[in-house]
């Protein structure tokens, strides 16, 4: 069984693509601060992450994008990055060309739980 962690501050939304991600038959693991992750790489392997980009302090999702791809134990996990913006509005975002080349993808909340869960199924598949 492949296995998800879902990082985002909406515990409303996190709940919602949980139990998408679970009728498609991954095992699913949440946290709700860039802090408590850091914690989660220590003992446990996922398949793939969907971290969401902004957290109260704006820069702790891309930040924490980064701490992933630079670490030689998590650097190989498929991240697919969401946002509640719209995602036009994301692509103006300065460094979003520098996200797009850590991240495997780029989904917008606004899509809803559902297509990131196809999103995350078409990634796994092909991995």
């Amino acid at each position: 069984m492949k296995k998800i962690l879902i990082i985002d501050d909406d515990p409303q939304f996190a709940d919602m693509l949980n139990f998408q991600l679970g009728r498609l038959g991954f095992e699913v693991e949440t946290t709700h601060t860039p802090i408590q992750t850091e914690e989660y790489f220590d003992n446990r392997n996922f398949d793939l992450v969907v971290l969401d980009v902004f957290f109260p302090n704006r820069n702790d999702g891309l930040d924490l994008l980064r701490k992933i791809k630079q670490n030689i134990q998590t650097d190989h996990i498929p991240i697919i990055l969401v946002t509640s913006q719209p995602s036009e509005l994301f692509m103006q975002e300065p460094n979003f060309d520098e996200y797009l080349q850590m991240a495997k993808e780029f989904v917008s909340k606004i899509d809803g739980p559902k297509v990131i869960a196809e999103k995350v199924g078409e990634i796994l598949s092909s991995k």
